[in-house]
């Protein structure tokens, strides 16, 4: 189980980086589904510098509420 700190504060650096990539790619007038891309490239685990290093985090945001 994630810390609860851990998880909010991966939580709003997701939410405040497509919030910037969404304003920016409205003032381009580009679609904004690009910028939630850029946006989940920049958060991911896979850049060299990653604002939100852990996969675990990561996948807990990405995974869908599955049923079993």
């Amino acid at each position: 189980m994630l810390d609860a700190h851990a998880f909010l504060t991966s939580l709003t650096v997701v939410l405040a980086v497509a919030a910037v990539t969404t304003v920016v790619f409205q003032r381009l007038r580009q679609p904004v589904v690009l910028g939630y891309i850029i946006a989940g490239l920049i958060v991911g685990p896979h850049v060299p510098i990653p604002l939100v290093a852990d996969p675990n985090v990561v996948q807990t945001l990405s995974v869908r509420n599955e049923k079993s």
